[in-house]
């Protein structure tokens, strides 16, 4: 009833080999890349500040996993349409782009306003110190919202070599700036080393990109950039006359409204 014929197709093998291999090598590396900090911080903080800084890491986890859900969710769709509408891929990362932009900075903002009752609620008083760190933790959320967004662009495009190098790039300057910002600011040097990674790993590959797609990123981030910048002036604004978590509020809930009516 049944004939089974195994045969292994070496050509195929290799070729699948060669387009795969950069990625399977730059997610070793990005393993390494998201640990780094933890080992750091314990050998040269102690195991109280890596606690602190895991503790911050759940809520951080939450907007990493968005972002990987979305980006596997449209990765299909820009596959098929890089093959068959060059115009109609275009327009899904630019589209995809300004989504993530604007989603970022209201995450942004939100974490940014609100990260000491929001330890408060979720930990309590005991990781109040580690405020500062949520609040640049989350800016790399923003990054990383855009950058899944060029990464599966990039792969589409057939850049797997491409993205290696910046992983590269991006996991060196995460271990230096680790060794230099972790003796000083402890587990906020540690947030801070991986939003600078994160940004040069955006920068090289929207510079990679520039071959595939016309060279608009920074208009593609514009709007909602001017837009979360008015908002973070109302707050300044605000907080002269009105509680800070009132201007706060407020000041999140324009950022909202802009995104709406410019359609972001």
């Amino acid at each position: 009833l049944f004939s089974w014929i195994w045969r292994i197709d070496w050509n195929i093998g290799r070729t699948l080999l060669t387009q795969s291999w950069p990625l399977m090598v730059g997610s070793a590396l990005s393993t390494v890349y998201f640990s780094l900090d933890s080992i750091m911080l314990r050998f040269y903080q102690g195991n109280e500040a890596v606690g602190i800084y895991g503790a911050l890491y759940r809520i951080i986890f939450g907007f990493y996993l968005f972002a990987t859900l979305y980006a596997s969710s449209i990765f299909p769709v820009l596959s098929q349409l890089f093959t068959h509408s060059r115009d109609e891929f275009i327009n899904l990362y630019k589209r995809s782009v300004q989504l993530m932009t604007g989603l970022g900075f209201l995450f942004g903002l939100i974490i940014t306003f609100f990260a000491r009752s929001i330890i408060q609620l979720f930990f309590g008083e005991a990781y109040l110190t580690g405020t500062l760190a949520l609040q640049i933790s989350i800016w790399s959320i923003m990054v990383f919202l855009v950058g899944v967004i060029l990464y599966d662009t990039l792969i589409v495009a057939g850049k797997q070599k491409a993205l290696l190098w910046s992983v590269v790039v991006s996991t060196t300057l995460n271990a230096l700036f680790n060794i230099i910002l972790i003796p000083r600011w402890g587990i906020a040097g540690a947030a801070l080393a991986t939003v600078i990674a994160q940004i040069a790993q955006l920068l090289l590959n929207v510079y990679c990109l520039k071959t595939i797609i016309p060279p608009s990123f920074l208009s593609l981030i514009f709007k909602p950039t001017i837009m979360a910048g008015g908002s973070i002036a109302l707050f300044f604004a605000l907080s002269f006359t009105i509680p800070p978590f009132a201007a706060a509020v407020f000041s999140v809930g324009s950022y909202i409204a802009l995104l709406f009516i410019g359609k972001v």
